[in-house]
This record gives C-alpha cells, structure tokens and sequence, in this order.
C-alpha cells in the first residue's frame, strides 16, 4: 500500500527498512494461476501427504523448519500463512518478489581474499553473523573489507520445475497440512 502511493523517498525508506518487493510479473502470475488449477482440480484430498514430507524434506528442509524440524537460512514456515494456496504458490514461484532484509543475500568479501555468501542477519559493531547452506560463521567486522547486499533471496527460482505434477500435489498438501 506504501509503495501504491508512487513517492519515491518513501519507497527509499520502506526498501531500508523492511527489504526488497516487486510486483509479480505476467508469467509468474500465469505460472501460479496453472498450479493453483493443477491443485485444486479435486486432487489435493488425494494427495501422499507423507511423499510430500519426503519431498519438502528433499526440496525445502535444507533452508527451512517446518514443524520444529530443518534449516535456519529462509523463514520458519511452521507459523506462515500456508493454508492460503495464493500466498504458499507466490513465494514458492516468486521468491524474489517480497525479502526481508532479514532474509537478504550478502557476499562478504573478506580481507584475505575470500568470498563469503549467506544470509547476514544478525550484525553488531564488531560481529556479523552469516548463516549458509551448511553453518553459521561468526565474522569479525575488521575482517570484512566489503559488504554487497543482493537484490535476490538465497532461494533458487523454478524448485516445482522437476516435480512431477503428483509431487506438486504432494508438497503442497505437505505444506498446507495443519501437523507433520
């Protein structure tokens, strides 16, 4: 709704402040509205919902928890809104759309030369922390020489691409479910 009022300085400050957020474009918009017709065509209710843990297991645990269980790099989805089929296809599809800056991807050029990339959400004057696939580093400030904030979430566009058309339903059914 802030940005709806086209001012660009309070845009400025909203990107500051809370993160990155695009409007969707056409073919994420199409990509949605054929999943959400693969979805609801009567199949949910018949959908593996254990194949579908396997599947986010495979798919979405190394960044994410759900349900107590997973990694810590993207958002806990155990408390999000997935039960709303908009809103769970939007961020599978779009990612990039809508980042925290919580959830922003930093590369940390270090002062011996070395890349680091992660997510750097928890920083103080002396420490960044920078959580990756694998682990999260503490990083002393006076070893950083460069910091670049990305535009783009660590999750990767296109993760229903190799998913058969019972897997979507599957994860999805996963996703939506209301216990593990």
């Amino acid at each position: 709704q802030i940005r709806a009022l086209n001012q660009p300085d309070l845009n400025a400050q909203l990107e500051k402040l809370w993160g990155v957020a695009r409007e969707a474009t056409a073919d994420k918009i199409a990509a949605r509205e054929e999943y959400k017709t693969l979805i609801a065509s009567n199949a949910l209710p018949k959908a593996d919902v254990q194949n579908g843990r396997g599947i986010f297991e495979r798919t979405c645990a190394a960044c994410h928890t759900l349900f107590g269980a997973g990694g810590k790099i993207g958002p806990d989805l155990t408390g999000s809104n997935r039960a709303d089929l908009d809103y769970l296809l939007h961020n599978i599809l779009d990612p990039n759309a809508e980042i925290p800056n919580a959830y922003r991807t930093s590369a940390l050029e270090l002062k011996d030369g070395g890349v680091l990339v992660g997510v750097a959400n928890q920083q103080d004057p002396k420490v960044v922390a920078v959580t990756t696939a694998n682990e999260t580093l503490l990083i002393p400030r006076a070893e950083i020489k460069t910091t670049i904030v990305s535009e783009f979430s660590m999750m990767p566009e296109g993760l229903l691409t190799p998913l058969n058309d019972r897997e979507v339903r599957d994860l999805v059914a996963y996703l939506r479910s209301p216990a593990p």
